[in-house]
């Protein structure tokens, strides 16, 4: 049977359910952060990948969620170290550029500490950072049937990591 890893999974629970009215998630098997522009275009797309991981009991931690005191850094660095996983969307959001610089730094912060990333965009692979270009990507499309094909993707890569430690 599943179990909080710590108080803090308990309080994280207990703080979403109490100010977010979400439906506590209980002992989670793996956690998720989400890399992904804070911005209104991308919120289906968090929601769908929040909706996916829950149904197979993971966790998901996007940082505008959390509340913290400190350097902003130091608790994203804690965050996706303390993560199993990152979901990195690359989608240009604003300004034409090809992907948010934050998220471009919490990935590359995520790679240089070993955790398996997914990235998602919704442009075109080529249209990514140079260094980033060669890597498995999910393309995906904001409509509905778009975000439905997305969920199913990273419900089908989740389920096939083995997150045993």
């Amino acid at each position: 049977s599943l179990r909080y890893k710590s108080a803090k999974d308990l309080f994280f629970d207990v703080q979403s359910y109490k100010y977010e009215q979400e439906e506590p998630i209980g002992a989670v098997r793996a956690s998720i952060f989400i890399a992904i522009s804070y911005n209104k275009k991308l919120t289906p797309t968090y929601d769908i990948l929040n909706q996916t991981a829950k149904k197979l009991n993971y966790k998901c931690i996007r940082m505008d969620k959390l509340n913290f005191k400190e350097d902003i850094w130091k608790n994203i660095a804690l965050e996706i170290e303390n993560s199993d996983i990152m979901i990195a969307d690359f989608t240009n959001a604003k300004w034409g550029c090809p992907a948010n610089s934050n998220v471009i730094t919490e990935a590359a912060h995520a790679r240089a500490v070993g955790k398996y990333i997914i990235i998602i965009t919704q442009d075109k692979p080529e249209s990514m950072p140079f260094d980033w270009r060669y890597l498995p990507t999910i393309q995906y499309s904001a409509s509905s049937k778009g975000l439905q094909k997305l969920s199913k993707r990273v419900y089908d890569e989740l389920r096939g990591l083995n997150l045993d430690k």
